[in-house]
């Protein structure tokens, strides 16, 4: 079975591979809903299914949890919490995943920090609702940690399960922070800290910064196309082609 890996296209119509057999997108694909449904439109054009979790760019000028069930209301194959999905024998669990700004792997006063410069320089925190009606409000990095929680919680449960691929927006591990942003202070947002021991793959996107890695024994994959001034110089690959054993058929996508 190969899948065909990328995530970041920012806008950008991205043909999928004619030789996949499931396209793999890992989020941010415009502003807003839109870019979503036309990733889906090109997938179903193509004759290829597709999965794919939600980047924050994707939350913009929407809602932290009506976007995602909209979508699904839609029959789209959309990771999230609680919501694997079934293709070619593998399951496929995740979701956008966000940020727990390091939390608990740093102390109480440089957590605070953590959330006090994302919500400052971060500009999902000035696009992105969450709350109740008729209480909506901008969403907070309270919010992003919330949905981390659920939805690793939801990921923990296939550690060590065969067979898994992991897909979210947001990377796992330090190891796919990009070398020029190695002493950003606002890594604690881009990218979380996360035991991968016990999964096989688990792809990601948002640092537009191509990865591929193996860190305790997890193999890290990120394929993002990023910015128009990023072309040619971030590691994306087009086509990119992951393979892996054919096994019996049961889709769910």
């Amino acid at each position: 079975m190969k899948l065909h890996i990328l995530s970041d296209t920012h806008g950008q119509t991205v043909t999928p591979h004619p030789a996949a057999d499931l396209i793999v997108q890992a989020g941010d694909f415009g502003n807003a809903r839109r870019g979503a449904e036309a990733f889906q439109a090109a997938c179903a054009a193509a004759g290829k299914p597709c999965v794919f979790v939600l980047g924050n760019h994707d939350f913009y000028g929407e809602h932290l949890d009506e976007l995602p069930c909209e979508l699904i209301a839609a029959n789209a194959p959309l990771l999230t919490a609680n919501r694997p999905l079934e293709f070619g024998g593998y399951t496929f669990v995740g979701g956008t995943l966000f940020s727990n700004f390091r939390l608990p792997w740093v102390n109480k006063k440089q957590f605070r920090e953590n959330l006090a410069l994302a919500r400052r320089n971060i500009a999902d925190f000035f696009y992105i609702a969450a709350g109740t009606p008729p209480h909506e409000r901008r969403a907070e990095p309270e919010d992003y940690i919330e949905r981390f929680d659920a939805q690793l919680n939801f990921i923990e449960h296939f550690r060590h399960r065969a067979r898994t691929i992991v897909l979210t927006h947001f990377p796992p591990h330090p190891a796919c922070t990009a070398p020029q942003y190695a002493d950003s202070p606002l890594n604690p947002y881009f990218i979380n800290q996360i035991d991968v021991a016990g999964f096989d793959c688990w792809i990601a996107g948002h640092t537009h910064q191509a990865v591929d890695t193996v860190q305790d024994g997890c193999r890290l994959i990120i394929n993002p196309l990023g910015y128009p001034n990023e072309y040619g110089q971030n590691g994306y690959r087009d086509g990119l082609l992951l393979e892996l054993p054919d096994l019996q058929i049961t889709n769910s996508v």
